[in-house]
């Protein structure tokens, strides 16, 4: 397989099973002390904050965590993690190729993105590293 033709495949071509990332994501009304287990359980350093259907709302990672307890705000371990995550994130859709991953993630300088199934749901997280890792794989 050359290059080009890698950088043309579905980014869904290139990721794991869905599976996979069901500990990438954490529902909005789950309490931080959870989201917070869950981020250090699995060596994570953020997770997708989803709604009903599994549809992605934001996102809470380990430095909006730390940055709530810089600003002195008081963190109750049994509020909500919609509380405290981000609601600004970037994601993409599955349909689309490693090509169009890689511009967006140059382009606005992030190096995982959010990826999204057809109807809006959460599929997983791609990482540059994943497509560097999967490349080499391929090529």
């Amino acid at each position: 397989m050359s290059i080009k033709q890698f950088r043309g495949k579905k980014i869904k071509e290139v990721m794991g099973p869905s599976s996979e990332f069901d500990s990438y994501k954490v529902n909005e009304k789950k309490n931080l002390k959870d989201a917070a287990s869950q981020l250090n359980q699995n060596r994570y350093h953020m997770l997708a904050v989803v709604k009903k259907n599994d549809i992605p709302v934001g996102l809470v990672t380990q430095t909006d965590i730390v940055k709530e307890i810089e600003q002195g705000k008081s963190l109750n371990p049994t509020q909500q993690v919609k509380t405290v995550m981000n609601r600004s994130f970037v994601s993409i859709s599955e349909e689309q190729n490693v090509d169009d991953a890689l511009s967006l993630m140059n382009s606005l300088n992030v190096n995982k993105l959010v990826v999204l199934e057809s109807k809006g749901a959460f599929k997983g997280v791609i990482h540059k590293l994943d497509i560097i890792s999967k490349a080499q794989e391929l090529l």
